[in-house]
């Protein structure tokens, strides 16, 4: 937990004991970290199979776990530290919460946007779909019509904007790159004599 000169607040959990996918960080590694998040003092808790990070994002209804302990599962504890806002929820939309299936897209494939609507209290509400309207920071890299953004093959990054009575609503940035690791699916398979099969495959990027 650390505090920046402005008083703000940071929490920051790493995972780790599970490589090749976490390998976690040092103490000094951790206070490295904290400066680097901007924090001028920060105190660090418990650790191991104790370092467990649960949050309720904005349109959410329940809490989800987003951390990956490295006992496998949760652990027992008795202590946590417990964020919680007293903002009351209105129902009223304000702003919009903006997803896609990824981040990164290849040139000249489309993103479909994953609207959800908010409160100003960042509980559910519902969107007033015959208001809003979508454009591009860059209209150069493409197109957008009813969410679904159709990029023209430029590579760069652009910025989803998603407008409500004239005003930002919600935006995401979407990263237009060449996959560097095209992968089959399937290693290896069965497929008995005269039938088909289609087999899938994943681009990576990074």
């Amino acid at each position: 937990i650390g505090i920046k000169a402005d008083g703000t607040l940071v929490f920051c959990q790493v995972d780790g004991r599970n490589e090749p996918m976490s390998s976690g960080l040092s103490g000094y590694e951790m206070g490295e970290m904290m400066l680097a998040l901007g924090c001028v003092n920060a105190v660090n808790c418990d650790g191991g199979g104790s370092s467990t990070f649960v949050s309720k994002r904005e349109g959410e209804t329940s809490n989800t776990m987003r951390s990956i302990p490295s006992d496998g599962s949760e652990r027992a504890t008795i202590n946590s530290v417990i964020l919680v806002s007293k903002a009351k929820a209105t129902g009223e939309f304000d702003h919009a919460v903006l997803g896609s299936a990824y981040n990164y897209y290849a040139p000249g494939t489309s993103a479909e946007m994953q609207v959800q609507g908010v409160d100003a209290a960042g509980s559910p509400a519902a969107v007033p779909t015959e208001e809003i309207t979508w454009a591009l920071s860059d209209p150069s890299f493409g197109s957008i019509e009813n969410g679904v953004f159709v990029s023209n093959g430029t590579k760069g990054d652009v910025t989803v904007q998603m407008f409500y009575n004239g005003k930002t609503a919600g935006e995401k940035l979407i990263h237009i790159v060449d996959p560097d690791v095209f992968a089959l699916a399937l290693e290896e398979t069965v497929l008995p004599y005269g039938k088909s099969m289609v087999i899938d495959f994943a681009c990576t990027y990074g």
